[in-house]
């Protein structure tokens, strides 16, 4: 028997060696599957690829995110999981996409996943330099290994959303802006035109059938809290003040989304909520948890959304507001019950 046992922890000792070094070569790192106990860290930020290529190992919808492995410092990778993942079936892990490069020199590191390209395949990241100063957000290019910094912020947010089909990309920095084609570099910076001048925001999103921009934003009315304004895709050079507002909320706006042309998502430090097309804030609804959440993605076609809190990311079924969490050590079901909350910490552990 003790034989036996002897030669079952060597097994597993060559085994967790051999996982190891396929992770440290990032050559071997594509591919390779990590359980979720060796996930350290999530950064903040996370998409959804819905335009897989056939050949790709997920299929057809995946969850993008970066994360910091336990036992391999200063080393960041992008992971997926498919966003038709069992969690009971706990061979379902996530997946090395690749590592982020430039990060292992230690003149820089990553700290969140600022956008997604789905067209490209083009990761958007923020990083922040080893000798200080502002943050830089920009492409990493898989092919080459190569991050390109393209803007720099410090304080202030630079909002990000994507219009594939055109190569057009909605943002804001001093004013709200749409860039055409999207930036890969910092000379891309210049085919911008301004949309509303003197507007800043925590979040942007449009609606190529409405025809309109959507932005979250701080109050301009003094008051504490954030603003969702909108206002049309056509305008150039316009004032702030043409924009509408649509509503008010207490809470400052960390996350922002608009799914299936009719539903905003936003987080705040209370939690995940949906709101009306008409901005009814008398028919806003909580989902999931009520914890600080920093970043969501919505799947409308299958019905839900995600969402990051801390360490953790969650998919929310949006017709039965039921919780699922997605990557920990293990998998629990929540019934979206705030009584539930007290045992996540000694499953994260």
């Amino acid at each position: 028997m003790r034989i036996y046992s002897l030669f079952l922890i060597l097994v597993f000792v060559i085994g967790f060696i051999y996982a190891s070094q396929d992770i440290q070569d990032p050559s071997c790192a594509a591919g390779v599957k990590v359980d979720r106990s060796r996930i350290d860290k999530i950064l903040e930020g996370i998409f959804i690829d819905d335009a897989q290529s056939l050949s790709d190992i997920h299929g057809s919808k995946s969850l993008l995110f970066l994360a910091k492995l336990k036992n391999i410092p200063n080393r960041t990778f992008l992971l997926s999981l498919p966003v038709t993942w069992n969690p009971q079936q706990f061979d379902q892990k996530p997946i090395i996409k690749y590592e982020i490069v430039p990060d292992r020199n230690g003149t820089q590191s990553t700290i969140q996943l600022y956008g997604y390209n789905s067209d490209t395949k083009v990761i958007y990241i923020a990083t922040a330099s080893s000798t200080g100063g502002a943050a830089s957000v920009g492409p990493y290019f898989q092919s080459s290994s190569e991050f390109v910094p393209v803007w720099g912020v410090l304080s202030l947010y630079l909002g990000m959303d994507f219009e594939e089909s055109t190569n057009t990309m909605y943002s804001c920095d001093f004013d709200i802006r749409r860039y055409q084609p999207i930036p890969v570099d910092k000379a891309g910076r210049l085919n911008n035109v301004t949309m509303f001048a003197g507007r800043t925001c925590d979040g942007v999103q449009h609606s190529t059938v409405h025809q309109e921009i959507y932005v979250a934003a701080s109050r301009s009315d003094g008051q504490p809290g954030s603003q969702v304004l909108r206002g049309p895709l056509s305008c150039v050079n316009c004032p702030a003040s043409q924009l509408t507002n649509i509503f008010n909320t207490d809470d400052y706006i960390h996350g922002f989304s608009f799914a299936n042309n009719n539903r905003f998502y936003y987080s705040t430090s209370n939690g995940l909520f949906e709101v009306p097309f008409g901005g009814q804030i008398a028919e806003r609804r909580q989902l999931g948890l009520s914890a600080p959440v920093t970043a969501i993605a919505t799947d409308s076609i299958n019905g839900y959304a995600y969402y990051q809190t801390g360490n953790q990311i969650y998919r929310v079924n949006l017709n039965n507001n039921e919780n699922q969490l997605l990557v920990l050590q293990m998998t629990v079901y929540i019934k979206g019950n705030p009584a539930v909350e007290k045992s996540l910490s000694s499953i994260a552990s």
